[in-house]
């Protein structure tokens, strides 16, 4: 029930209730990793840490460390605290658990593009390159590589490979709109008929 609620705040854009929702959902059935999962998503798009996820998805780390995804948002979550904060210790260690998302999952590319996004904040837009190209290499249908290979090759003063690569950006990105349009269609009737199968009470 609260993972439905959650996902039905979310559909609504409120990013910090439904995060609330799916913490109590992982409270109270922390083996499953449903509601872990879902509210990764949602601090993986939120600009700050949400209140509670960075609780629950240490725990989530904690209880399945041979989990990829585990280790990949736990590392998102701890890379935006430490912006936040300067702490260089915390981004060491979200830096270690993307590796180590990486090491469990060759074919993660998600894990390697936030590599190479935390190595072009630090400056090192060789190696972040590398990791956008890795991105691209095991999982091709990802856009934001191309724009921040697109950034890193700007910097880089490499104007027509950062060009090709905005290009690139724009004809995927139309796609993904139309199908996160659909996705949001699908969700919002799956909601509908939730809400039309819930059991009438007696008079």
């Amino acid at each position: 029930m609260r993972e439905g609620l959650g996902a039905a705040f979310y559909a609504s854009g409120d990013a910090e209730e439904a995060a609330q929702k799916f913490c109590e959902a992982a409270d109270l059935n922390p083996a499953d990793p449903a509601a872990y999962l879902f509210l990764g998503k949602i601090e993986k798009a939120a600009t700050a840490v949400l209140p509670c996820s960075m609780e629950k998805l240490a725990r989530f780390a904690k209880d399945q460390p041979g989990n990829a995804l585990a280790n990949y948002y736990y590392g998102i979550v701890l890379w935006k605290r430490s912006r936040g904060t300067g702490q260089s210790g915390g981004t060491q260690r979200a830096e270690a658990l993307l590796e180590k998302a990486t090491a469990l999952d060759p074919k993660f590319g998600e894990a390697y593009l936030q590599l190479g996004v935390m190595h072009s904040a630090q400056r090192g837009l060789e190696q972040a390159i590398r990791y956008y190209k890795k991105a691209l290499e095991v999982s091709p249908q990802l856009s934001d590589p191309h724009y921040r290979l697109g950034l890193a090759y700007r910097r880089m003063n490499e104007e027509s490979k950062a060009e090709q690569e905005f290009l690139v950006y724009e004809e995927m990105q139309k796609a993904e709109t139309a199908a996160l349009e659909k996705e949001r269609r699908e969700l919002r009737q799956f909601l509908i008929i939730l809400k039309d199968q819930r059991p009438v009470p007696p008079r």
